[in-house]
């Protein structure tokens, strides 16, 4: 392991990668707009390979729906390199 405390693993089937993928927002961080920052991490056997980090296109009401739109956007990605 990489010795992360939060994160959501995925292990292929037939095979010793393990894919990490460690989210996080930010609830309206632009004090104008309103708007969260989603932003993840992608790490695969330890080294990141991928990162992205962006205003959402939506303003959440709660931390749960700003993070819970980061997380979809993390598993989108992943779901893309399958």
């Amino acid at each position: 392991t990489c010795g992360w405390d939060r994160r959501a693993t995925t292990k292929y089937a037939n095979s010793k990668r393990i894919g990490l993928c460690d989210t996080n927002a930010d609830p309206a961080a632009d004090t104008v707009t309103r708007r969260s920052r989603t932003g993840f991490l992608v790490y695969l056997n330890c080294a990141p390979i991928y990162w992205f980090s962006k205003k959402q296109a939506s303003v959440e009401s709660s931390s749960f729906g700003s993070e819970f739109i980061a997380m979809k956007q993390c598993c989108e990605y992943i779901r893309g390199l399958r």
